[in-house]
């Protein structure tokens, strides 16, 4: 789990007295920075706290960082003790993921420069803090550098000020000396450096952390909508940006949607920050396809979280060199991890669904396969049973199970939550959706529906029979010749009486079932969705600033109504006027030459008339 800030609190003093805390969970690492004006350091002291690091001040009494780890019976509020005449400030981080050993402390004895630091791993939380006393008594603030969030700004009465302020950590490259900066000139004042490392791996599936803080959008090349962040894909924690051309990214439900990109690599420097998010050698195994995902940000709004599968550095003739990435939903991760065990489960078809990815998930039996899945609640009246087998992956299970008549659609969606970012694996028994109904229009003085196409073709359908064939059983007699389990032929009635040819289709079960029950609801399924021949029906869209529709949003309705040659006016309205539910979302951002579009993915593509 990577470390976030949970919570900062401040107090002041003069004299002994207590501190506050704000929220705090179980197990959260507990930091306190106590600083005074009078007395000496031995004098400082927070019982039931451990000391992590004393900074003398010399003519003043100085620093104490202290730790300890919160409890199901934490209290706010804690006993400070420090000399009778003199002011203090104490300022407590509660510390989400953070790791209680192994703290690093680097101080400057003098000066407001917290000093540069090597971080014991790639991921944590980098601390600058810096106290002294005021000249005169003046009362000042402090200001921080850009990329770091400011966390505290606490002056005791006239004399005792400090500033805390925190990063998250992108790599284990050593960390550059950092200026924090009062508004006036200090007495005496000292600085220092703490870094917290990451936890580890977390069992909870908790979220991942939200990246730095920046501006709503920032621009790019050849688009102001669009950035591009990449984080590691078990922590979250953020590494860099990017910058990439020719995007194309998807989503669909019930399967892994892709990204498609290419970094330009014009100079050097360029390359130095990409070598960040894209090794140059397969020995590097710090970032790079597996290791991260990419976050894509509209206009400051998360569109979607793409695990980097395949990146391929090259030079064409006469060029720059330049890097083709892919990547995948999340929902790919799922494919590539196996069972080491069988499984068999009982409940209802999405308590089943969800146990599967929890046994996924769960360290002391799928060690590193955590990636933070957060799963929604709730079942859908339907029981029965799910067996995997080992060795078995546990998104094909996943999605041959859920691929019956009467099953049900799964996808995983990001959010931003006051937490941070939320990988959250949503369902839809049958079939998902939000209520919600999104309207595109074409008409003879235009509109926001750029191309369409309509296709019907018998060949690519479901037929108007269908058998399915299932595995093969053990047999109980060594001299017993078993066949597959195979189900009855099914016929489409509306096309029987419609007066259709015969076409039949044999398919084998995905998982190759044996059980009866689970073929013919394989096959009642494909009737519903696939009989006949396909109509394919294709729209692609241009978006508004602030259109309606959002990838985490599939399941809803589009709504397409359309006024042209082949679909006159009639009767006053528009005679194609047809609502279907999206399964699937293909954005090309703005580029240079470009406007930003939306390939819309109808159900109608993936059945049958």
């Amino acid at each position: 789990m990577a470390a976030i800030v949970r919570s900062t609190e401040t107090s002041v003093l003069h004299g002994s007295g207590s501190a506050r805390r704000d929220a705090a969970e179980p197990g959260d690492l507990l930091l306190a920075f106590h600083s005074a004006d009078g007395g000496g350091t031995s004098e400082m002291s927070m019982p039931g706290w451990d000391s992590v690091a004393t900074i003398p001040g010399g003519p003043w009494a100085g620093t104490r960082i202290w730790r300890r780890t919160a409890t199901a019976s934490e209290p706010t509020e804690y006993s400070v003790t420090q000399r009778s005449t003199a002011d203090g400030t104490v300022v407590i981080v509660a510390i989400r993921g953070g790791k209680a050993t192994g703290i690093v402390v680097v101080p400057d004895g003098s000066g407001t420069t917290a000093p540069a630091a090597s971080p014991p791993s790639a991921s944590g939380l980098e601390f600058r803090y810096a106290a002294g006393l005021t000249q005169f008594g003046a009362y000042l603030s402090w200001s921080v550098p850009s990329g770091y969030t400011e966390r505290a700004d606490v002056q005791a009465d006239v004399w005792t000020s400090a500033v805390l302020a925190s990063k998250a950590l992108t790599s284990n490259r050593p960390v550059d000396a950092v200026e924090l900066t009062p508004s006036t000139g200090l007495y005496v004042s000292h600085a220092v450096t703490v870094i917290v490392a990451s936890s580890g791996e977390g069992g909870s599936g908790g979220p991942p952390p939200t990246p730095p803080v920046f501006p709503a959008f920032t621009p790019a090349r050849g688009s102001a909508l669009y950035r591009y962040t990449v984080h590691d894909l078990l922590t979250g924690a953020y590494k860099d940006d990017i910058y990439p051309r020719d995007v194309y990214f998807d989503k669909r439900i019930g399967e892994p949607g892709v990204f498609n990109a290419t970094l330009p690599i014009p100079n050097r420097q360029v390359a130095e920050q990409v070598a960040h998010v894209i090794p140059r050698t397969p020995q590097d195994l710090s970032t790079g396809p597996g290791a991260v995902v990419i976050h894509v940000w509209r206009d400051g709004a998360l569109w979607g979280v793409y695990w980097l599968t395949a990146a391929r550095p090259a030079r064409s003739r006469g060029q720059k060199p330049a890097i083709s990435l892919r990547g995948s939903t999340l929902d790919a991760y799922l494919h590539q991890v196996a069972l080491h065990e069988d499984l068999n489960l009982e409940d209802d078809q999405i308590v089943n669904a969800r146990d599967l990815i929890t046994h996924m998930q769960t360290a002391p039996i799928v060690p590193s396969a955590n990636i933070g899945l957060s799963l929604q609640g709730g079942s859908s009246g339907t029981v029965r049973p799910l067996a995997a087998k080992a060795d078995d992956f546990y998104g094909k299970v996943l999605a041959d199970y859920a691929r019956v008549s009467g099953g049900f659609e799964t996808m995983v969606n990001a959010v931003v939550t006051e937490a941070g970012i939320e990988r959250r694996w949503v369902w839809g028994a049958p079939t998902l959706g939000w209520g919600g109904e999104h309207i595109f229009q074409e008409a003879e003085n235009g509109g926001d529906i750029l191309d369409w196409s309509e296709e019907f073709d018998v060949l690519r359908g479901g037929g108007i029979r269908v058998k399915v064939r299932g595995g093969t059983p053990p047999a109980t007699d060594v001299t017993q010749d078993s066949g597959p389990v195979t189900t009855d032929w099914t016929a489409s009635a509306p096309h029987v009486a419609a007066g259709w040819a015969r076409m039949d289709r044999l398919l084998d079960h995905p998982a190759a079932s044996t059980d009866m029950n689970t073929l013919e609801a394989y096959a009642a399924r494909w009737m519903a969705t696939s009989a006949g021949g396909s109509w394919v029906r294709s729209f692609t869209v241009a978006l508004g600033a602030h259109p309606t529709i959002h990838p985490n949003l599939l399941g809803d309705r589009a709504r397409m109504v359309m006024t042209n040659e082949w679909h006159p006016r009639m009767n006053g309205a528009a005679s194609y006027d047809v609502s279907e539910r999206l399964i699937g979302l293909g954005i090309t951002p703005e580029a240079r030459g470009r406007k930003e579009e939306a390939q819309l993915i109808l159900e109608s593509s993936a059945g049958g008339v």
